[in-house]
C-alpha cells in the first residue's frame, strides 16, 4: 500500500471509529427516548439523565439497542463491500467488530464487570448466562467482518495495521471525549 493509501485509509478508519462509536451510543439514546427517558449521551456512555429508567424493564432494552445498531453497521457495510470492492470501506466493517469484542476481552479476569456490558445487562434481567448472547453476537459479527475481508481479499498484514489503528483511534476518540464532552 503506497503511503497516500495508507494515509487515507487512516483518515477512513479514525471515520470508521467515530462513525461506529456515534452509532452504537446512538442506538441506546435513541431506545431510551422512544421509551420516554430523558437522555444524555457521548461518546462512551449513554445514560438516562436522572440516573434510572422510568420503568426496570427499559434498562435491558436500551442496552440491547447500541449492540444492534453495531450489528446494522456491520450488515450495511458487508453488503456495500459486495457490491463496491473498496478497502476504503473495510473500516467500517471491521471496527464494529473490534468494538464489540474488546469490552468482552477485558472482562474475561473480572467476570462481575461482565455484567455491565450490554449483553450482560440482558442477560442479567432474562437470568441466563451473558454468554448465550456474547457468543452467538461475537460469532456473527465476525463472521462478518471475515467474509468481508475474504471478499476484498485482505491480507494479515492489513488486518494486523487495522487492528493496531483500531487500538489507537480508540484511544484518541476517547481521549477527544474525556476533554470536550
Amino acid at each position: 500500500m503506497s503511503r497516500r493509501r495508507l494515509f487515507l485509509y487512516l483518515v477512513f478508519f479514525s471515520l470508521a471509529v467515530l462513525v461506529t462509536m456515534l452509532m452504537h451510543e446512538g442506538g441506546h439514546f435513541l431506545a431510551g427516548t422512544i421509551l420516554g427517558n430523558p437522555m444524555e449521551m457521548n461518546l462512551n456512555n449513554t445514560r438516562p439523565v436522572h440516573g434510572y429508567y422510568l420503568e426496570t424493564w427499559h434498562s435491558p432494552l436500551v442496552a440491547a439497542a447500541g449492540s444492534l445498531f453495531s450489528i446494522a453497521q456491520a450488515f450495511v457495510f458487508w453488503f456495500l463491500l459486495r457490491r463496491k470492492k473498496t478497502v476504503f470501506l473495510y473500516p467500517f466493517l471491521f471496527y464494529p467488530a473490534f468494538y464489540r469484542v474488546l469490552p468482552y476481552l477485558i472482562t474475561l479476569g473480572h467476570q462481575e464487570q461482565m455484567y455491565l456490558q450490554d449483553k450482560g445487562q440482558v442477560g442479567a434481567y432474562l437470568g441466563i448466562s451473558p454468554w448465550f448472547l456474547i457468543g452467538p453476537y461475537l460469532l456473527l459479527i465476525c463472521s462478518l467482518v471475515f467474509a468481508g475481508s475474504r471478499r476484498l481479499k485482505v491480507k494479515w498484514q492489513l488486518n494486523l495495521l487495522s487492528l493496531i489503528f483500531s487500538f489507537l483511534l480508540t484511544l484518541f476518540w476517547l481521549q477527544v471525549n474525556h476533554v470536550f464532552l
